[in-house]
């Protein structure tokens, strides 16, 4: 619509001034045909040159510190063409009084100035962003800000620029003007078409001389060259504005050349990351050299060190990652490339779009496809995540190979969407997609209905569509647009969230089946099997238990969604026009997906097999999501599971929510072995031993695992009760084997052999029987060295717990965080960290007495601890409303 709504208009102009040309008029004057003079044809063709370089140098450079959205080079065609007008305007006013050759060289010496002025003054107006924008943040997204700073930086450039056609025009009054406009014209245009070609395609992408500071102060050389030129041949210029021009241009020459301007691209691209740094420091205050920087046809690639971990940036952006351990990158970019591995009829030939850091291509390699395409945009990509493997494997215990060295690798550098149309239909078992931001110009034509069917044309029979989608910078409605999209494209789509930042979609025309084949590929390719291992994704249940949407859940939120369509960018303007610091967490998708079913009717029939599995380890995933766990009940509650696994995860769910007795109701309920060493272990936890004795002196039913019951014995320095535990433990117990020999060692008072096991064991309880029993034998240093041990195993586990409680209170799973900071609380007693946040928890939720009493028993304990502890536990006690009327 746009496209046609420009013809129109420019079809509209040609007739009206068509029509206006029509008018009588009588030519009395023979026009002589005239060449243009050669000076005029140099000036010419450079002026157009260094425009249209000055157009793509400093468009390259503001994409880095605006973004490359189309809103973004919108503001900036703004800011450049309102240059060129009012440029154009004022030199036709001017001309009339003034020689043309004198403002001709007044224009190129003032846009030779003013390109090594903006060169200086970049790196610096960054600082200000944050005034400018009016927050704590460095990237604009609103239009005013985009043309805001695309005016300050390009409109006195082009303003400069704006007005060299007209005076050259001007200049040629010998003879008609009109005989030299067409060469004049020309000699321009061609001009600027090599100017741009060769600043992009050549200059830019130069090792060593090129680049676009280089570049820049070139162009700038440029200018100035030709304002000199005018003032030594120009016409009617007099001889003191030509000394005073030729004056002017060589001081600003020299300051170029000897104290050139600098960019600071390193700055620039990394600006965003400490707020701080950039505006209160600057770009001088950067000494460290980035590990690799490289300015591509399309994008300036960077990889930074972030102390423990590898960066790679595109123009900026965060692109990928590598840390120093196995496997060195994260779960979301290998479930991407084992999406396929797990739903694929087939492994023979992927495509996968934008290599990245390697890390999607690497699974993918190592999963069992024999062919894989890889399809990068931008060639220093493909150096630099060469690099990164290298650097990485340098430092790293385990190293990583790089992938494109793998000989089932075939690296390509084209456009993603021209690449998967010129292949043959029905020839990929996969196409795994990780595009750019889809706010960017371009990147959004990744999620269209067209790229889509794309993808489905070049599948063949089963194939499947992978496929990221960011969280960061996305909203509800476009996310559902994504959804819609994909759904109405493939029947069969399913979607996971293996981190807070990303939302992975599996697609297909064929049904997804998760059969034993992905556990048959892992075996077959035990590199790729270990990968995933490593990052929790070695299982089918493990991996199912990231799913977030099956299909029935698509269908549904498809419903509300609008197709997305090349002719019509809405994801990229949508996107563009948000926040960059916005973004769809955890909650947000649970609110959004409330009402879809977790599993529905047909995944459900599916996997019933596993169903029991795959539910337990969902349950364990989301349980900081309390929305997600109650998805999660409506799906435990269909009554399609077998009761003694019903109970079980109505138990599970009931200790996740906090609620502790209804747990072990529903672990005892179960009537199971598993069921009774899970009733034990929360006991355990808990600190309930007693209750722990009890029950298996009572209960006939055993638990599989008498670790707990073993714990509580010895803890209580229970003798007979150790004894029948110990006679109650046959060959089929899952009871660790040290724990049983401690407790034989307890019994038979074999100290040397209890202090060796405590010495190899994280247990809290058998630290403090070991160091009784070396105080007891006179070794004061043992018995120091364990109880140091002993406390440390406590402090540790507690503020495990109390990190636990913090993520549960912030998802407000209030019960939840009272029951993790109970937990932490036995382990550091009176500690105040602990203490209040659980004060505060009951009372919040109504437990006000339960709260006084637990306060006069913390207190104690807070006596012991420090005086700091107890004045810290005294004065929140005292807002909270819990101390007596006396104190």
């Amino acid at each position: 619509v746009s496209l046609i709504l420009a013809a129109l208009l420019s079809l509209l102009a040609a007739i009206t001034l068509g029509v206006l040309k029509l008018s009588p008029a009588t030519i009395e004057e023979e026009i002589q045909e005239r060449r243009s003079p050669p000076l005029f044809l140099l000036l010419a063709g450079m002026t157009g040159m260094a425009s249209l370089a000055s157009e793509v140098l400093f468009t390259r450079i503001l994409r880095i510190l605006v973004q490359g959205t189309t809103q973004a080079f919108a503001s900036m065609l703004v800011a450049f063409l309102s240059g060129l007008f009012v440029g154009g305007v004022l030199a036709d006013r001017l001309s009339r009084r003034l020689p043309p050759a004198r403002l001709l060289a007044m224009a190129q010496l003032a846009a030779g100035t003013f390109t090594l002025i903006a060169i200086a003054l970049i790196p610096q107006m960054v600082r200000t962003f944050p005034l400018i924008l009016g927050g704590a943040r460095i990237i604009p997204h609103e239009i005013r800000h985009l043309v805001s700073i695309g005016f300050l930086l390009l409109f006195p450039i082009a303003l400069s620029l704006g007005a060299s056609l007209p005076l050259l025009l001007r200049m040629a009054r010998d003879g008609e003007a009109h005989a030299r406009t067409g060469g004049i014209l020309g000699i321009n245009t061609l001009g600027g078409l090599i100017g741009s070609l060769v600043a992009g395609f050549v200059l830019i992408p130069l090792p060593t001389y090129g680049g676009v500071e280089n570049t820049l102060i070139g162009v700038a050389f440029i200018h100035l060259g030709l304002a000199a030129l005018l003032a030594l041949f120009g016409r009617n210029l007099g001889r003191s504005f030509r000394f005073g021009a030729l004056a002017l241009v060589l001081t600003v020459a020299l300051f170029g050349a000897l104290r050139p301007p600098k960019l600071h691209l390193a700055f620039l691209l990394d600006a965003w990351h400490d707020l701080n740094h950039t505006v209160f420091q600057g770009p001088e205050s950067d000494t460290a050299e980035p590990v690799y920087l490289r300015e591509g046809r399309n994008t300036t690639v960077t990889i930074l060190d972030r102390g423990g971990t590898l960066r790679l940036f595109n123009d900026g952006r965060p692109e990928s990652g590598f840390s120093y351990d196995y496997p060195g990158f994260g779960r979301e970019v290998a479930l991407l490339g084992a999406l396929p591995a797990f739903y694929a009829e087939k492994t023979e030939r992927a495509l996968l779009i934008g290599l990245g850091g390697g890390h999607t291509a690497t699974t993918l390699l190592t999963t069992g496809f024999k062919e894989v395409f890889i399809v990068e945009l931008e060639e220093a990509i493909l150096e630099a995540a060469r690099i990164l493997h290298d650097e990485r494997n340098r430092r790293a215990e385990r190293p990583i190979p790089f992938p494109l060295d793998r000989e089932n690798a075939r690296p390509i550098v084209d456009d993603a969407r021209a690449r998967l149309r010129l292949t043959p239909p029905g020839t990929l078992d996969a196409v795994v997609s990780q595009p750019s931001h889809p706010w960017l110009s371009g990147a959004s034509a990744l999620y269209t209905r067209e790229f889509f069917e794309s993808a489905k044309t070049a599948l063949r029979k089963g194939g499947v569509l992978s496929i990221w989608v960011n969280l960061f910078r996305m909203d509800r409605g476009s996310l559902i647009d994504i959804i819609a999209t994909l759904s109405e494209v493939f029947p069969h789509v399913m979607a996971f969230h293996p981190d807070e930042s990303s939302l992975l979609f599996a697609a297909s025309a064929s049904p997804l089946q998760t059969v034993g084949r992905f556990q048959t590929r892992l075996r077959d390719n035990p590199e790729g099997g270990e990968i995933l291992r490593a990052l929790g994704l070695g299982g089918g249940e493990e991996l199912l238990s990231f799913m977030e949407l099956d299909g029935e859940a698509i269908r549904h939120l498809s419903k509300d969604g609008t197709i997305l369509v090349d002719d019509r960018p809405r994801l990229e303007t949508a996107l563009a026009s948000l926040p960059p610091s916005s973004e769809l967490r955890a909650n947000d998708l649970d609110r959004l997906f409330l009402e879809t079913p977790w599993l529905g009717a047909d995944a459900r029939e599916a996997l019933r097999p596993r169903l029991y599995e795959i539910l337990e380890q969902r349950a364990r995933r989301v349980a900081d999501r309390p929305l997600a766990i109650a998805r999660l009940k409506r799906s435990i509650a269909r009554g399609e599971l077998d009761p003694q696994d019903e109970a079980l995860l109505h138990a599970l769910v009931a200790e996740i929510e906090g609620e502790v007795e209804e747990a072990l109701a529903h672990y005892l309920a179960s009537d199971s072995a598993l069921g009774e060493t899970r009733h034990d272990e929360l006991l355990y936890r808990l600190g309930r031993f007693s209750e722990i004795l009890e029950r298996r002196t009572t209960a006939e039913a055993k638990p599989d695992d008498f670790a707990p019951a073993l714990l509580s014995a010895m803890a209580l320095e229970r003798r007979e009760a150790l004894e029948g535990l110990l006679e109650s433990i046959d060959a089929s117990s899952l009871t660790p084997r040290a724990i049983i020999e401690a407790a034989e060692a307890l019994r038979s008072d074999d100290c040397r052999r209890l202090i060796q096991i405590a010495e190899s064991r994280e247990e809290r309880v058998l630290a403090r029987l070991a160091a009784e029993c070396a105080g007891r034998a006179g070794e004061s240093a043992l018995t120091e060295g364990l109880i140091r041990r002993a406390h440390i195993i406590n402090e540790e586990r507690a503020s495990d717990l109390r990190r636990l409680a913090q993520i549960a209170e912030a998802a407000g799973a209030t019960k939840r965080a009272i029951r993790l900071n109970r937990e932490a609380l036995r382990l550091a007693p009176g500690h105040p960290k602990i203490a209040i946040p659980l004060l505060e928890q009951l009372v919040v939720s109504g437990n006000d007495e339960e709260a006084r009493t637990l306060f006069e028993s913390i207190l104690r304990d807070a006596r012991y601890r420090s005086p700091r502890a107890e004045a810290e536990l005294r004065s929140a006690a005292s807002n909270l409303k819990l101390l007596p009327a006396d104190h």
